[in-house]
């Protein structure tokens, strides 16, 4: 049978365990998973001339019957196989030529925030007019304190003031919420939903013959009707920091005040989803053309249907961007779906605190985690006209989302790789997180829609270097407790930059730390970085100082050579 990778979820929610269905190469400790029993999902390959024949005699060997089929996604079905065994169900269905995958239909759910109580507004707080808005740290901070009482750092925000001088967004850009729908009724978010001009409410019938009756805001597909009301809260929160209503006198104000936000709902009132659910939510919005997709949710695995749907999106010039998750993890060791596609249009985000800092619950990954945005201590919208502060780097996600609305209100013809590309290169260098998340930074409205990068704080690049073979070497395994300092000298250097042929600690607590001739530290390094490059270092000199605890000596670290240079940074 083909190797199938399932879903981790983070809250608790047992329907049927599915523990032998994981890569090892996937996860060293295989989670318990959760699957909804009794359904799988299968792909007939698209070379098959008479899909629905071939699937027919199928189902009536197995006697399984169709949930589902996928309109857009052509092959792909949802089938109910009764008190079958799934596994076998599967290996059945994956062993037959024409069959080109087939998985269960895996439960997904939101990372579980943390409700906090409204702190006071800051005095002096007077643009826009929204009541709360000098609570919203990442978009204006001033030093205030955020909900949990933490001094903020001026200017660690997003820079949204500064935007809204250019563009507070445009009707004609539609952004839909994947999560648990959206009160479409708060009186901060009722004027800026999306309403879908193809439908005549409530007349019963398919006007706009797309296959859904009367889906006025949006689809439920978590309880399979056209009402995606926000019986949860997670959704309502998500779309509030997108585009809550700006300058009304009431709440909050979103990054992006003058979009349409469209509710696609397929995670229920206790936060949890299904693959099928997902993998609809997602279809819907892209068929009724929504520019990007806000998806603030996850699991552990990787699902081929997910990921069909996905490259659909991309292929439709739609932006997905992705919470990373919050298990304090590197997504570049062990994956975090759906943040862990290698799909083009895949944005996958980290979430910072109000003093530029990595927060401490947040996934990274230098190679597979794009940009960080503030997601701690976030204060938005709630069902019932209320206004709640959430942590978790699904708050995070929709910072990213409202400046990539912003974007294309300024410049409509942007494609979704152009704006994906712009998030990063004009994103704010956090020295904190360089090798944290790929851009080394945190997303800021204003350079992204004047397409301003910001100045570096690391030594620019000069341009021509020269290697020199160089040995130095940790014990494999090192020793606890170590302390070691070592320095790397090349006379006449203007720059340096040193090459590891391996490394590999214990991650958080086993670290390499690499210092400029006046100390300041240049980079950090820590965990299995593999062969990779030091940050440059300004200067002829380098010190590198190595620190372990009592407990879990890895590998260490080879260095083979370093690279120099006797030029000027241009």
């Amino acid at each position: 049978m083909r190797g199938i990778r399932v879903f981790f979820l983070c809250s608790t929610l047992v329907i049927c365990t599915f523990g032998s269905l994981i890569h090892a190469k996937d996860l060293e400790s295989p989670p318990t998973l959760t699957v909804v029993p009794g359904e799988i999902l299968v792909k007939v390959k698209a070379s098959v001339l008479s899909p629905f024949l071939v699937q027919e005699q199928l189902h009536q060997l197995t006697g399984a019957k169709v949930i589902q089929n996928f309109k857009s996604l052509p092959g792909l079905q949802h089938l109910y196989v009764g008190k079958r065994d799934l596994q076998e169900m599967i290996s059945y269905y994956e062993a037959q030529l024409w069959v080109e995958y087939a998985e269960p239909n895996f439960i997904y759910t939101i990372d579980e925030p943390r409700f906090l109580e409204e702190g006071a507004m800051p005095q002096g707080a007077t643009l826009p007019n929204d009541t709360l808005f000098g609570q919203l740290w990442g978009l204006h901070n001033t030093g205030q304190k955020d909900a949990k009482g933490n001094d903020g750092f001026q200017d660690a925000d997003i820079d949204a003031l500064e935007a809204w001088e250019t563009t507070q967004g445009d009707k004609n850009v539609l952004v839909a919420v994947i999560d648990t729908g959206i009160d479409y009724t708060q009186e901060d978010l009722a004027a800026n939903m999306w309403t879908n001009a193809g439908e005549i409410p409530d007349n019963k019938i398919d006007d706009d013959n797309n296959g859904f009756i009367d889906d006025i805001h949006g689809w439920d597909f978590s309880n399979n009707d056209n009402d995606p009301m926000d019986d949860h809260s997670h959704g309502t929160h998500v779309a509030g920091t997108i585009g809550a209503v700006g300058n009304n006198e009431k709440g909050v104000i979103g990054i992006s005040p003058n979009v349409r936000l469209m509710a696609s709902k397929f995670l229920g009132a206790g936060g949890s989803g299904t693959l099928a659910g997902a993998v609809s939510a997602i279809d819907y919005a892209v068929m009724m053309k929504a520019q990007i997709l806000n998806n603030s949710w996850g699991g552990g695995g990787y699902s081929q249907a997910l990921a069909d749907v996905i490259e659909k999106a991309n292929k439709n010039n739609v932006l997905f961007v992705a919470a990373a998750g919050n298990d304090s993890s590197n997504n570049d060791v062990g994956k975090h779906y759906p943040s862990s596609y290698e799909h083009a249009n895949v944005v996958a985000v980290a979430a910072t605190n109000n003093q530029d800092a990595l927060s401490k619950f947040s996934n990274y990954g230098f190679k597979s985690v794009h940009v960080s945005a503030p997601g701690e201590n976030i204060l938005s919208s709630v069902p019932g006209n209320n206004y709640k502060t959430m942590s978790g780097t699904s708050m995070a996600t929709p910072h990213v989302v409202g400046v990539a609305a912003l974007l294309l209100a300024v410049d409509p013809t942007l494609t979704h790789v152009a704006m994906k590309e712009r998030l990063m290169k004009t994103s704010d260098e956090i020295l904190s997180i360089r090798r944290k998340v790929a851009s080394s930074g945190r997303v800021n409205a204003f350079n992204a829609i004047h397409n301003k990068i910001p100045p570096k704080k690391s030594p620019k690049d000069p341009g021509q270097w020269t290697e020199a073979a160089y040995k130095l070497s940790t014990p494999h395994n090192y020793l606890g407790n170590t302390k070691e300092t070592w320095m790397i000298h090349h006379e006449g250097a203007t720059h340096l930059k040193i090459h590891f042929a391996k490394f590999d600690t214990e991650e958080g607590y086993d670290q390499l730390k690499i210092k400029d001739k006046n100390g300041v530290v240049i980079d950090l390094l820590e965990g299995p970085a593999g062969e990779t490059w030091s940050f440059i270092v300004l200067g002829d000199t380098a010190t590198l100082s190595f620190e372990s605890d009592e407990s879990v000596n890895k590998y260490g670290f080879d260095i083979d050579k370093y690279s120099y240079s006797l030029e000027s940074a241009p």
